[in-house]
């Protein structure tokens, strides 16, 4: 069942251009290191200046092993982390196509 998985982060005031930054060089590390199609976009309207990073998965046993190797990416200094005091708050979830 194909699935949809979304991060969303809202900056800290201020931080916007820091988040977006960081977004966009999270999207191109996991894109080229693993083959994704990541996609980053900016609310318009609700909180202002919230990002979210969305990713298509063919099931949620291929979100699982993204997320294995994301977090060993992360590890390893492959894909970025977000610098401290930039979000608020970041929220993963996954939509599953009915």
């Amino acid at each position: 069942m194909p699935v949809l998985f979304t991060r969303i982060g809202i900056p800290h005031p201020g931080q916007q251009t820091e988040a977006l930054k960081f977004a966009k060089a999270r999207k191109e590390a996991v894109n080229k290191l693993y083959s994704l199609n990541a996609e980053v976009y900016v609310r318009f309207g609700g909180p202002v200046g919230q990002i979210v990073m969305v990713e298509s998965f063919e099931s949620l046993a291929e979100v699982e092993k993204m997320k294995t190797a994301a977090i060993r990416g992360s590890i390893d200094n492959k894909i970025p982390m977000a610098p401290p005091g930039v979000f608020q708050t970041v929220e993963e979830h996954a939509w599953m196509t009915v």
